[in-house]
């Protein structure tokens, strides 16, 4: 059985070890969390994904290649090298902690941490209007086309008009009938949510710590 928390923990301490290592670990961290990524999803699903990510990467990083001075234009920029990889590498943790764990958990995770409670009940409030939002919109789009709303241009600009006028006032009237709900069943201005109890393993963090403080050891010196 898998303890989020320390994954979290484990997770959250190699995204920062990819925003400010050097290239050898980036490339480890890169390819760690790539395998560990692909055994999970299958190696079709994360080059999907991935592939997209990374063309906004180098698009991005592509001006640090540039020089308007040169008569080539371009040249080996060492800083824009480390910033793909540093992208890469945070790229592929990211892609792992959001196809690690659903959005309960992660909930229930800062639920755990002192001083993030507040925060995990925004992200579940942000979450539920979101949620209410799209199935508004999802059921208004249906009723739409299933009455030629869309037919032509006419048609589409009257309908959007509509939509997004419908859509404040049902997401507003579903908003109050869901908190007259929660009133119902006790509702004090706090939303308790289920936390999983999971036990920090000193034996497991020793391990962690020593192999991350390698890794920065490595870093640091090469």
């Amino acid at each position: 059985m898998k303890n989020s928390l320390e994954n979290f923990i484990i997770t959250v301490v190699f995204l920062v070890l990819a925003l400010f290592s050097k290239t050898p670990l980036l490339i480890a961290i890169l390819l760690l969390f790539s395998t560990k990524t692909v055994l999970k999803i299958g190696i079709r699903k994360y080059l999907k994904h991935f592939s997209i990510i990374s063309i906004f990467v180098f698009s991005g990083a592509l001006p640090l290649f540039i020089d308007l001075s040169s008569k080539s234009f371009f040249y080996p920029s060492k800083t824009g090298i480390l910033v793909i990889f540093r992208s890469l590498a945070s790229v592929s943790v990211i892609i792992y902690f959001l196809y690690t764990y659903n959005f309960m958990e992660i909930v229930s995770i800062l639920s755990n941490i002192r001083g993030f409670t507040t925060l995990s009940e925004m992200i579940l409030l942000t979450y539920s209007g979101i949620s209410i939002f799209s199935k508004a919109s999802e059921e208004m789009i249906i009723a739409q086309n299933s009455r030629l709303g869309y037919l032509n241009f006419k048609n589409t600009f009257r309908s959007l008009k509509y939509l997004f006028y419908g859509l404040f006032e049902k997401s507003l009237k579903t908003s109050f009938e869901y908190y007259d709900a929660l009133l119902t069943r006790g509702y004090n201005g706090k939303i308790k949510i289920l936390v999983c109890q999971n036990r920090l393993s000193l034996k497991r963090l020793v391990v962690y710590m020593v192999t991350i403080g390698i890794l920065i050891f490595i870093n640091w010196r090469f």
